[in-house]
């Protein structure tokens, strides 16, 4: 068989005009995959930890998400106190990885210290440019790009707050009681009339006293809503609406049905904005 002498000069030139290969990455929750994925557009597709209504706070670590973060230049997560089930394998898997930690970013909104920052658009926006520079630095031959997209991402996450800041006005003033605290950001941005919720923080249960308080509260202010989520029983919700006279709905903090994708996060956002104005406008 006949070889082929290839000159070197010819090989570096395949080589330079090869495109650089993107930076391996990997985001725990859907939402911030979502922003991440719009910071990476043209460039490449982060990973996901948790995709489904699988419950951040308890996750089940499973192999796959072992093979990921070993393979991870950059992990993107809401924060230590987040996601717990992330602490050791961080250290044994992504040791060289580079960390970011979104809830220690300087100027995050944390209402008494809540963590679901993506329900904050203002937070998304500096996750978004949080996201790029640390891409550039993982990736530099794509950091002009990263920056980019990061600022596209920041115009269209401005415009969708403007656009939920119109729909969700006219209900700003009807009380509501969620399930779970996880939408204190999101009624505190939008100036709504939220009541309480019946579990905080990495809670799965309603305690009996803080339910009755609530209950009392709810059926005082004349409470329109009461809202469920698919990670918990509905059963608590269920008679808290029936001791408030209130109307019972679900939203879903996590997107459990969304697709993943640079689309998830808007389409999320959307979604809840809906679920609370046609309960609460529906309520006399």
């Amino acid at each position: 068989m006949r070889t082929h002498n290839i000159p070197l000069v010819l090989i570096a030139a395949v080589a330079l005009a090869l495109p650089a290969r993107a930076a391996e990455v990997v985001v725990t929750l859907k939402p911030i995959h979502s922003l991440t994925a719009l910071v990476m557009e043209g460039v490449g597709s982060p990973a996901v930890l948790i995709d489904g209504a699988a419950d951040p706070h308890n996750y089940a670590f499973h192999p796959s998400d072992a093979k990921a973060l070993r393979d991870a230049k950059l992990v993107v997560r809401i924060g230590p106190k987040f996601e717990t089930f992330l602490d050791k394998p961080l250290q044994t898997m992504a040791a060289s990885a580079k960390i970011v930690s979104l809830a220690e970013v300087l100027g995050m909104a944390l209402p008494d210290g809540d963590e679901h920052l993506w329900l904050d658009p203002s937070n998304a926006f500096l996750a978004v440019e949080t996201i790029g520079q640390a891409l550039g630095e993982v990736d530099p031959a794509h950091a002009a790009e990263y920056a980019r997209n990061a600022q596209r991402a920041q115009s269209r996450l401005a415009s969708l707050d403007d656009e939920l800041r119109a729909a969700l006005a006219p209900v700003a003033d009807k009380p509501f009681v969620v399930y779970h605290d996880a939408f204190r950001g999101f009624a505190a941005r939008y100036r709504l009339r939220m009541l309480g919720a019946l579990v905080s923080g990495a809670e799965h249960v309603a305690r009996a006293r803080a339910l009755s308080n609530l209950a009392a509260t709810a059926k005082s202010a004349g409470a329109a809503c009461v809202f469920t989520e698919p990670q918990f029983s509905p059963t608590e919700a269920q008679a808290l609406a029936r001791e408030a006279g209130a109307s019972l709905a679900g939203l879903d903090d996590l997107g459990a049905d969304i697709p993943a994708g640079a689309e998830m996060y808007f389409i999320l956002m959307r979604r809840i904005a809906t679920t609370l104005t046609g309960c609460l406008a529906a309520k006399q």
